[in-house]
């Protein structure tokens, strides 16, 4: 479940839409989860809570009703939820970095596009010259 939290932290810090859903145990969505019942009074994630509310087979009662995160408007790219063993790989997919692209530029008080034309001029392809 580590992945689908981090997939959430990961939309909610740059501003991607989704949905939480309740399930039951055969995968029908029985309604929206509003995002704020896993929040706290300041609108931090209660991590937790969110953890323990997606299924955790076997071990989840036959009947339990689970959450599930659907819906997002963009794919989340999966290096984007998943670390390398030493968690300090300064590589990032090309598709993660523009994701985070207006996050960024806001926090570094740019604009988005001088971000966008770092990331094309910091971008590299495949090094097919290793084989």
């Amino acid at each position: 479940m580590a992945s689908a939290c981090g997939a959430i932290h990961y939309a909610v810090a740059n501003n991607i839409a989704f949905k939480l859903y309740h399930v039951k145990p055969d995968g029908t969505r029985v309604d929206e989860v509003p995002l704020s019942k896993f929040e706290d009074s300041s609108g931090n994630l209660l991590d937790t809570a969110l953890v323990d509310a997606f299924p955790h087979p076997p071990s989840d009662a036959a009947d339990k009703v689970s959450v599930i995160a659907a819906d997002f408007a963009v794919p989340i790219p999966g290096d984007a939820v998943t670390a390398s063993g030493s968690g300090l790989d300064p590589h990032i997919s090309p598709a993660n970095a523009r994701l985070q692209t207006h996050r960024v530029a806001a926090a570094r008080g740019i604009k988005d596009d001088q971000v966008a034309k770092l990331i094309d001029a910091h971008t590299d392809g495949p090094s097919w010259d290793s084989w």
